[in-house]
């Protein structure tokens, strides 16, 4: 099941659940009621290197959890992209502790080496670190020729150098911005524009969309939603929750940024 704000698909008395989605929010809100998280023996953190405060927070909590003999036999793991590994080996070490057994697993999609240890014992040794080696897929880096005044313009003028140039083609496009209030800019000029424009909106209609945290359940569905429209989604960068997949078949993209 998951867990997100606004929306439990969970068994309360985890009878029936046995992996849990959830955001980092929503975990610390749980260990604040209950400190040492009794109804897990596996906890995963996902893209910890975003280092958002519920996340660096939670880390830190784990680690009293890893660490104390209250809580047993917690499975810790930790993974990343782009993550400092080292750094985040050493915050997991302690040096008092010579005899008890931590399962913790840190990966990294970058590195090329691997170990296949999925546990230690802890004498001023490192946690376990598993390597897996990320996919690459072919990308095409286009630069503007010169620094732009406005790039919130910029975006909506790609958005729409892009849609007018597809004329017939499916695909979508998505535009990383630094806020709602950027979001809500692009969002307008692009739906004024496919009113000013309704020949070619007929022919091949243009359907902006925004992407944030703070949007309600039913407006982040839309985003996931298959049609025939081309869907320009804006996305809040700094907290659009895993926003980056969030168009279902995003086909282009374009990336807006001071």
């Amino acid at each position: 099941g998951y867990s997100v704000r606004f929306d439990d698909c969970t068994d309360r008395n985890q009878c029936r659940t046995k992996l849990k989605y959830c955001t980092d929010g929503m975990l610390l809100r749980e260990a604040t009621a209950d400190p040492l998280l009794s109804e897990y023996s596996c906890v995963i953190i996902d893209e910890a290197h975003e280092r958002s405060i519920a996340t660096d927070i939670l880390l830190g909590l784990l680690k009293s959890l890893v660490f104390s003999s209250r809580k047993l036999n917690l499975k810790l793991v930790i993974m990343s992209a782009t993550l400092d590994t080292p750094k985040l080996q050493q915050f997991f070490t302690d040096p008092q502790i010579t005899s008890r057994h931590v399962s913790l697993s840190i990966k990294n999609n970058q590195s090329q080496s691997s170990t296949s240890s999925c546990s230690s014992i802890i004498s001023n040794q490192l946690p376990p670190l598993v390597s897996i080696p990320g996919r690459t897929h072919p990308v095409d880096i286009i630069h503007e020729l010169e620094p732009v005044q406005d790039y919130v313009e910029a975006a909506v003028d790609c958005v729409l150098r892009i849609h007018t140039e597809n004329l017939g083609k499916d695909g979508d496009v998505l535009v990383f911005l630094t806020g709602e209030d950027e979001i809500s800019t692009v969002i307008t000029a692009l739906k004024r524009w496919a009113r000013e424009n309704p020949q070619v909106s007929r022919v091949h209609p243009l359907l902006p969309l925004p992407c944030y945290a703070s949007l309600p359940a039913a407006s982040l569905q839309q985003v996931f939603e298959n049609g025939q429209d081309l869907h320009a989604a804006a996305v809040d960068s700094a907290s659009s929750s895993g926003a980056g997949s969030a168009l279902m078949s995003v086909e282009e993209e374009t990336k807006s940024a001071t």
